[in-house]
């Protein structure tokens, strides 16, 4: 996705259009998700390796934990949704499609 936007960029800086203006704000957008998307993976597996390591905490807290972990991979699978959404609007040159299911991002 960067380098579709820096190249897009590029061609802006040649030949200038609305169109291109929109889909390099649509791909800056979809890279920002992709980015979100990634630290809430990392975060989920930080955790999924936490509750499988045994570690001495309360009950209490390793259902907070379970409960956190199992929060991230919902979020995650919906993420995914919208990033393939946001990419291939950006490409068209066009807003997203928003679900009823939709977070603000």
């Amino acid at each position: 996705v960067k380098e579709l936007s820096t190249i897009l960029t590029l061609v802006l800086t040649v030949k200038p259009s609305p169109r291109f203006e929109r889909v390099i704000d649509g791909l800056n957008r979809s890279e920002m998700m992709i980015g979100d998307w990634h630290d809430k993976v990392v975060l989920a597996e930080a955790l999924e390796k936490f509750l499988e390591s045994g570690t001495a905490v309360t009950a209490g807290q390793m259902a907070q934990a379970r409960v956190c972990h199992q929060i991230l991979t919902v979020e995650n699978r919906k993420q995914v949704e919208n990033v393939v959404r946001g990419v291939s609007a950006a490409i068209k040159g066009r807003e997203p499609e928003k679900n009823q299911d939709d977070q603000a991002l």
